[in-house]
């Protein structure tokens, strides 16, 4: 019985001591403690989840975005919600991929596991901008942004982009590629 209140103290303590905190609510890491837990309290990202596919004869880029819930970073030492996304390219209708990291059930939960990454929702317009990563062309200054048509929960307007500032090479190092391995401006249809 004493260890049982002993343990339950100690998590009481854990507890008391950590905070949890609406993401994008402007509060820095550095204010907060250890074991704080950016939470989608509001669900903004779930309007963004799910399968979304962009078809133009017999090219198709699939979407998949996933929400990943009270991830440990161990750098920070805090808890944090965001959204991890994979994709699809095909220019044969399918039959085959020029790239597909999709799969079945998420593999790898880090951002860093994932092409696309993003830990906030933009305010006031509801716009996910996502980092990108083109598996192809092994870049990862690209910008992913989903915006929703007007009226619509069912469409986006998908735009991809360099980052901007982030073109820096050293002499003697080739020069960025700022093309992409996929088309940059497109309507995307959630399945």
């Amino acid at each position: 019985m004493k260890l049982i209140l002993i343990i339950i103290i100690a998590l009481i303590s854990i507890t008391a001591s950590s905070q949890v905190v609406e993401l994008c609510n402007g509060v820095n890491e550095e204010d907060v403690v250890n074991g704080t837990y950016f939470k989608d309290i509001n669900d903004t990202f779930t309007p963004f989840l799910g399968v979304w596919q962009y078809t133009n004869g017999n090219e198709i880029i699939t979407f998949k975005i996933e929400k990943v819930t009270h991830f440990y970073n161990a750098e920070t030492q805090m808890y944090e919600d965001f959204v991890i996304g994979n994709y699809s390219y095909s220019q044969d209708g399918g039959s085959s991929y020029t790239i597909n990291t999709i799969t079945p059930t998420l593999l790898d939960e880090t951002p860093e596991g994932n092409p696309m990454y993003s830990s906030c929702v933009l305010y006031p317009d509801q716009k996910l901008d996502m980092t990108f990563y083109d598996v192809l062309l092994d870049k990862g200054f690209g910008v992913i942004l989903f915006e929703f048509l007007p009226g619509s929960t069912t469409q986006m307007q998908t735009t991809l982009s360099n980052e901007k500032g982030a073109y820096g090479y050293f002499v003697g190092e080739p020069e960025p590629n700022f093309n992409f391995s996929i088309p940059t401006s497109f309507v995307v249809t959630k399945l």
